[in-house]
């Protein structure tokens, strides 16, 4: 269980049992010594291996799916240890466009927004001077997502202005296109213009509907965003179903413990009402995957939501194993850098 979820408090709270037993059962089986032998086995068979230097885009599809699979520290440790043995300068332009968008990628994810826009910008000026129109779509894109993050929404306006023009100009995919277009609703969201979110959400997801689009990915994104946006105006019933439809989605494309599911989940408790037994559900399994990402701050904040529910219900064994659990995530995220949600929902 350890290794599948990776945190101690993850562990005791899959198994209902204190954090302390966790903690005294793996050092009576040497958990960590076994642990940095496995990692010392897997760095000696990959030191026999150079093929991973040569071959640059099986590497990428690695790191690709090592991410979907929410284990980001090997992604970047294999996009690292690759990138070195095969000098990233000698590649074509197009390949480095796609390992600093890449890195990118990885870095926000991570929690590096400043990192993370360094290397979009790196592999944006690739794209220029292979005049690659999808490659620069793709990263503009992404750099746009970077900057609502850092609250520049004038500069993220601008950068999906550019997307834009470019998929007026030249060959852009549709995907990158409607990735645009769920930016730029996002975007009016964060400024506070919610009926303009609303009304380019329910634009998007209708011409989506028209080009009879299956990217479950994409549609998760759109119908969480719009059913986020009306459940802000009070329109429950809509915005609840919205939700429920994006997290079909988004367990199509994702893993269990990815972020967007656990928000799903987050949402989906806080929309219902407080005697709904379907809270504590949603919030546990939402918990877990912000245990699973190591969001401490979303942990604090989803545990204490579970001691007000299992207080409200009268069971005030759980509500003080919840509120232990709280303060445990609270002194977590004062010893590392908090990560704000990212801006793509």
């Amino acid at each position: 269980m350890m290794r599948r979820l990776g945190e101690q408090l993850a562990v005791a709270e899959r198994l209902d049992m204190a954090p302390s037993t966790v903690s005294r059962t793996l050092a009576r089986a040497r958990y960590g010594t076994w642990e940095r032998a496995l990692g010392e086995l897997a760095a000696y068979l990959a030191a026999q291996d150079d093929s991973a230097a040569k071959d640059i885009p099986r590497v990428y599809e690695q790191c690709r799916r090592l991410m979907a699979q929410d284990r980001l520290a090997e992604a970047g440790q294999k996009l690292s240890a690759n990138l070195s043995a095969a000098g990233i300068d000698t590649l074509p332009r197009k390949q480095q466009c796609l390992l600093h968008q890449l890195s990118g990628e990885l870095n926000r994810r991570m929690g590096d927004v400043g990192r993370a826009v360094q290397e979009f910008r790196r592999a944006l000026t690739l794209a220029q001077e292979s005049q690659w129109a999808q490659g620069q779509a793709v990263v503009l894109n992404s750099l746009a997502l970077c900057q609502m993050d850092q609250k520049a929404y004038g500069e993220a306006g601008r950068t999906l202005d550019q997307v834009e023009a470019l998929a007026q100009s030249a060959t852009v995919s549709d995907s990158t296109r409607y990735t645009m277009q769920g930016n730029r609703a996002v975007l009016y969201e964060l400024m506070g213009d919610r009926d303009k979110a609303i009304e380019a959400e329910q634009a998007l997801l209708a011409q989506m509907q028209q080009n009879e689009v299956d990217d479950p990915l994409i549609l998760g994104n759109v119908y969480f965003n719009l059913g986020n946006s009306l459940l802000k105006q009070k329109k429950r019933e809509d915005g609840v179903r919205y939700v429920e439809q994006s997290l079909g989605y988004f367990q199509q494309a994702c893993p269990e413990t990815d972020l967007k599911i656990a928000k799903v989940y987050t949402l989906l408790a806080a929309a219902l009402d407080e005697h709904d037994p379907k809270i504590c559900e949603y919030l546990k399994k939402a918990l877990g995957g912000y245990q699973k990402n190591r969001r401490w701050d979303m942990v604090e904040r989803v545990t204490q939501l579970l001691q007000l529910a299992y207080r409200l219900r009268g069971d005030e064994k759980q509500a003080a194993e919840y509120a232990r659990l709280a303060k445990l995530a609270a002194k977590k995220a004062k010893q590392c850098d908090t990560l704000q949600p990212p801006a793509d929902g």
